[in-house]
């Protein structure tokens, strides 16, 4: 059974001053099995991050629906959505330091997830100290996100996003700020994330890196999916 079932989602934004309708999403359906590693791509405008806010329950559609672990979250309440997105989802936003509170050292924005969970303090430290390990970033764990560079911020937020080992993480234009070789660095340990711990990502990007290492690339235009891409015919060449 497919973990993350979207049918026919339709997005219209309605101008308040000339009360006229932008269509964000024209009818887009698609499936993804647990565990995926999933891109969506397109030009800007496309649609990408509207269909992502969805995904996240962060935004409701005007039309169609999502099914996440066999719960329609389009019509969640208020109080369900806040418990599906701490207890199941994962968010990497755009600019590295979006992700971090600038006031908290690179531990404390760590451990706040696992804190807000209602981990004990102990355990808190436990899990932070070791993702900030597998990071590379053990000997930054008191800088502050002004004192570290905007690749290691990335890895600081990819720490914070799987913290609470959510089902699913959604990345937009995760690496848009990033150099090549630190792009690189980042899909590799998003790769080595879903593959350790079963994690379903979704990455919105403009960067072919992304594309080569997804299980599945959808490619969306003008509201709309355009073209599918598995990982068998990126290998094939088709």
């Amino acid at each position: 059974m497919s973990l993350i079932e979207v049918v026919d989602l339709v997005k219209v934004y309605v101008n308040p001053v000339s009360r006229l309708g932008i269509s964000a999403l024209n009818g887009v359906s698609f499936t993804i099995e647990e565990g995926d590693f999933v891109g969506i791509f397109g030009p800007s405008g496309a649609g990408k991050t509207t269909l992502l806010s969805i995904l996240g329950g962060l935004l409701n559609p005007s039309s169609g629906y999502v099914i996440i672990n066999d719960k329609e979250i389009t019509h969640l309440t208020y109080k369900e959505l806040i418990k599906f997105r701490r207890e199941q989802v994962g968010y990497l936003w755009q600019l590295p330091k979006d992700n971090l509170i600038s006031g908290n050292t690179v531990l404390q924005n760590v451990m706040l997830p696992l804190q807000i969970a209602n981990k004990p303090r102990e355990e808190q430290k436990k899990i932070a100290y070791e993702l900030l390990d597998r990071f590379g970033l053990s000997h930054r764990k008191n800088h502050k996100p002004n004192q570290i560079s905007g690749g290691e911020a990335q890895r600081v937020g990819l720490a914070i996003a799987i913290a609470n080992k959510p089902k699913i993480l959604l990345g937009d234009q995760i690496t848009g700020e990033l150099d090549t070789s630190t792009s690189v660095e980042v899909v590799n340990h998003l790769k080595s994330l879903s593959e350790d711990f079963g994690t379903t990502m979704i990455i919105v990007s403009h960067k072919r890196q992304f594309i080569e290492a997804t299980d599945q690339a959808f490619g969306l235009e003008d509201g709309k999916i355009t073209s599918v891409l598995t990982n068998f015919q990126k290998e094939e060449g088709a």
